[in-house]
């Protein structure tokens, strides 16, 4: 970096201000840039999998059984944290998903269960839909999900089979948790 130093003589005293030249400027600048485009890009890439749905939100919600899929849910029983059909040509190999028998009615009563959850409404503020079509890597629809939280991490291991990393339950940031002791 090339620099530009000025001298002062003040009461026998000297010292040097170094000014930056333009390069350093630009660098300085562009660094936090390029770590900005990194950042966006690497949390584009576990999401790519999957696309907002407000039509797949309102087939869950209503009930409507999706034929030729299988369900899949996963969380405790008394309080499931995700649901997510996958099409019957399609296998999913994961620990943390359960299969599940649905129909209409247990779906709705799943997805109550799925939806109440203090301080959800942060999601609906935004209007960001619950459900979201599970993409394929040549762009096919291969499934639905429906959860009030973060997607989890799709990867296709060969060509019909689906690995689903675990749902993770994100707080939102205004939630405070207190400790009695």
């Amino acid at each position: 970096m090339k620099t530009y130093a000025a001298c002062k003589h003040d009461n026998n005293y000297e010292y040097f201000i170094r000014l930056p030249s333009r390069g350093g400027q630009v660098i300085f600048l562009l660094l936090p840039a390029i770590f900005l485009f990194a950042l966006f890009v690497s949390c584009a890439i576990g999401r790519s999998n999957y696309q907002n749905s407000r039509d797949v939100s309102r087939q869950f919600e209503n009930g409507e059984v999706a034929a030729g899929h299988r369900y899949y849910v996963s969380g405790p029983e008394s309080k499931p944290i995700a649901i997510v059909a996958i099409r019957e040509d399609y296998r999913l190999e994961a620990d943390h998903w359960r299969e599940i028998d649905v129909d209409s009615a247990s779906l709705k009563a799943l997805v109550e269960r799925i939806a109440f959850v203090l301080e959800s409404e942060d999601k609906e503020a935004l209007m960001i839909p619950n459900g979201a079509r599970i993409i394929g890597p040549d762009g096919d629809r291969v499934g639905m999900w429906y959860s009030i939280y973060d997607y989890s991490k799709a990867t296709f291991m060969d060509d019909k089979v689906i690995h689903l990393a675990a749902a993770v339950t994100r707080m939102p940031f205004e939630t405070r948790i207190f400790h009695f002791y």
